[in-house]
């Protein structure tokens, strides 16, 4: 579910900031849009970059040193929902920038390593079988339900800050879901970490 909601999320907010990009460029007395646009793309995903490599180094060991892994997973639809409703009140270029840019670097960086810290606990079948169907089918679903959205909404001419509004509900369950997963995780965190003592118990009683 996260990795559904989180793509479905991801995709749509593309969507929206590609959406307002080509309208700026297209409104705006702009002598070479198509120049505007690489420019922006460029300057877009170069600070995309360097928030998750400088997130990755700085900021991910310790975020899930002292939060956890299942708390550090409820930082990515936070900032997204935030985002989501920024946008939804004001719906402008350089805030869905900021938005967006925020939101991919906390993904590429924080998101995908407490994901994969989470088949830390889990048994062999579900590193090895689990994880290759989530990596594959339930990713390319979450595309899916983004395009079939952005389908549906284009149809029915919904705005950029409707396609918003539709993020700030997905990214709310994607928190409950999260905050599930956070407690399942640590049951079974605490599950393994009991085993050695209560084996060492049993030889003591023994």
């Amino acid at each position: 579910m996260i990795t559904i909601l989180a793509n479905w999320v991801s995709n749509s907010g593309e969507y929206v900031l590609d959406k307002t990009l080509i309208e700026v460029a297209r409104s705006s007395a702009i002598a070479d849009p198509g120049k505007f646009v690489g420019q922006f793309k460029a300057d877009y995903f170069w600070w995309v970059n360097l928030i998750a490599v400088l997130g990755q180094f700085f900021v991910v060991s310790r975020a899930l040193k002292y939060l956890g892994v299942g708390t550090a997973l409820l930082v990515l639809p936070v900032v997204a929902m935030g985002g989501a409703l920024s946008i939804v009140l004001f719906p402008v270029l350089g805030l869905i920038r900021v938005a967006k840019v925020a939101e991919k670097g906390t993904e590429y960086s924080l998101e995908t390593t407490a994901v994969n810290a989470l088949y830390l606990v889990v048994s062999r079948d579900a590193k090895y079988k689990a994880k290759a169907v989530i990596d594959t089918f339930l990713v390319r679903s979450g595309d899916v339900c983004a395009a079939a959205s952005i389908l549906v909404g284009t149809h029915l001419g919904v705005k950029t800050y409707g396609f918003a509004a539709m993020n700030v509900v997905l990214t709310a369950t994607w928190l409950l879901v999260a905050w599930r997963v956070r407690a399942l995780h640590l049951a079974r965190s605490g599950a393994i970490e009991s085993r050695p003592l209560t084996a060492a118990s049993a030889a003591t009683s023994t």
